[in-house]
């Protein structure tokens, strides 16, 4: 039976490790062209507390290696090995929604000599060399394998697999931990990095982004975010908003802002309950124009350029959602990559492309049952742009992401499975603060609410500080500590008799009765401390506009 080792492998839980291993076996027996045949896939985590910290990921990569049997690794040619290289490299990205780049590396369990080793490396990735001496004399000849990858810029440091002890049961004595200490098995120098240096980074990284606030136009709301929503650094605010509330006209107010804020400034929005009111949005960005002192015959022709720099995507699951969000990442990194004018010639025009429910599972099947990587071109959110007229801009503009909103997609997968449809929930929302940090942007998730059970409501606490709100976020905790600001808007009553009515009408004392209410905008959670458990009150008139209540 063929065997496999896969190290590095404590960033996955057990559902992805499976999904690992299905992929593993079809693509071994896609590449062989052998009928179908079970595979014995072995996992390997090394965790902290260990001799060495391995499967750990950082900012920019994350490490996982393939390890053939000895019986196994004769039987494949160098084409097979780089075939199952790429199956699994794709196959990990997916898994990680493409949150940073995965570097999958085929090595055979065969003795070798090493004295200098090179980074695993996608294709068409720089190559970078670094030295380091290797004592093996304790590893078993078959049964070892060495991987250096990119350097940690925080602790320079390399990390080193361990022998697999389970694959080499009955065919070598198992050793005992003291004969592999770290100093019988490498040495090296590390050169120390100054605290000051480290500190000095991240001050320049956050004076560079204090400055940048998007407000709503609101004093009394604006005041209460201390300016507004955080870009960069503490960038990610999810927006929890009540059915029966005017939330969203909040987060047109936030969009709206932000794209006319810069000529350069781009949005991208992807619209997963189909709510988006392009009227509404092009009304709201009328009004920020005509409060910019901008002349009425140029503020339409204006409101349409600025249209031209907002992006929506509309997908129809989480799939589709993960989709959206890696073509985002690409497009991001492309054009900061690239000079500007060079970075939109590269970038092709595009309109509707396939949604992303045509392919239910992401998946082809062969005539022969085995499961295929489906093509990245078969597959696509909808999506309506003019990247053309934007690449330039998102190279050097500030961007915003709106995801519109979470809990349509994420909600079925948790109620399915709670710990698998929370597990892709985290994972996603991982990725998504990687893009956010790493391009400075302003990410807005919304997100829904649900009641509070009548049986929960002595024994739960709430989050809000509103007594009269028997509401909480649809997606619980699970967004609670990955966001950086999580703001819930809901309606409260407007004063204390009000209050006192409200009461009456839920217990059955009173009815038919008018109930003065305002939505309410409150700080669930935030990163920074200085805005929890703040809130402000507002009312929508007429006309859309924001105004204050007192």
């Amino acid at each position: 039976m063929p065997f496999y080792t896969i190290h590095h492998t404590s960033l996955f839980n057990g559902f992805e490790k499976r999904q690992i291993a299905t992929r593993l076996t079809d693509a071994h027996n896609q590449i062989t062209g052998a009928p179908r045949t079970d595979v014995n896939v072995a996992f390997i985590d090394i965790s902290e507390g260990d001799f060495f910290s391995g499967g750990e990921r950082c900012d920019e990569w994350v490490r996982v290696v393939v390890q053939l049997d000895p019986d196994n690794s004769q039987s494949l040619s160098p084409e097979q090995k780089r075939a199952l290289r790429s199956q699994m490299t794709s196959a990990c990205r997916a898994l990680l929604y493409a949150s940073c780049e995965v570097q999958a590396e085929v090595f055979d369990g065969i003795s070798r000599d090493f004295t200098s080793t090179e980074e695993i490396i996608d294709e068409g990735a720089e190559l970078k060399r670094y030295q380091t001496d290797f004592h093996h004399e304790h590893f078993p000849v078959d049964n070892y394998s060495l991987v250096i990858g990119e350097v940690d810029t925080v602790t320079q440091r390399t990390d080193l697999l361990l022998p697999d002890y389970e694959r080499g049961a009955g065919r070598h004595e198992e050793r005992s931990q003291t004969e592999f200490e770290p100093n019988n098995l490498i040495g090296w120098t590390v050169e120390p990095i100054l605290a000051s240096d480290l500190y000095a980074s991240v001050q320049e990284a956050s004076h560079q982004h204090a400055h940048q606030r998007l407000p709503t136009g609101s004093k009394n709301i604006d005041d209460m975010l201390d300016g507004g929503l955080n870009y960069g650094e503490c960038g990610i605010t999810c927006l929890s908003i009540a059915d029966d509330c005017s939330g969203r006209d909040l987060v047109l107010a936030f969009l709206a802002h932000h794209i006319t804020s810069s000529p350069a400034a781009t949005a991208t929005i992807i619209d997963t309950a189909f709510s988006l009111d392009v009227r509404a949005l092009y009304e709201k960005i009328v009004e920020v124009l005509r409060s910019a002192d901008t002349l009425s015959v140029e503020v339409e022709t204006k409101a349409m350029e600025v249209l031209d720099r907002v992006r929506i995507t509309k997908v129809f699951d989480f799939i589709g959602l993960t989709e959206a969000f890696g073509e985002l990442r690409s497009e991001l990194e492309a054009s900061e990559s690239l000079p500007g004018d060079l970075a939109a010639a590269q970038t092709p025009p595009r309109g509707t492309i396939a949604d992303s429910q045509d392919d239910e599972e992401l998946l082809e099947t062969d005539s022969q049952g085995d499961v295929l990587v489906a093509s990245p071109t078969t597959s696509h959110p909808q999506l309506v742009t003019t990247p053309q007229k934007s690449a330039h801009a998102r190279s050097y503009g500030p961007h915003l992401l709106l995801v519109d909103d979470i809990a349509t997609p994420a909600v079925p997968l948790v109620k399915a499975n709670a710990f698998e449809g929370q597990a892709l929930v985290t994972s996603f929302m991982r990725a998504l603060a990687h893009l956010t940090r790493a391009h400075s942007m302003c990410s807005i998730v919304i997100n829904g609410t649900a009641s509070l059970l009548p049986r929960n409501r002595g024994t739960e606490v709430s989050p809000t500080i509103f007594a009269s709100c028997l509401l909480r976020p649809a997606l619980g905790v699970t967004l609670q500590w990955i966001v950086d600001l999580h703001l819930m808007v809901h309606l409260a009553p407007q004063a204390a008799k009000d209050t006192m009515m409200m009461s009456e009408i839920s217990t059955g004392i009173a009815r038919n009765q008018q109930v003065q209410t305002a939505n309410v905008v409150e700080v669930l959670y935030d990163r920074l401390g200085s805005r929890f458990q703040k809130w402000a009150a507002y009312r929508v008139d007429e006309a859309g506009c924001i105004q204050a209540v007192s």
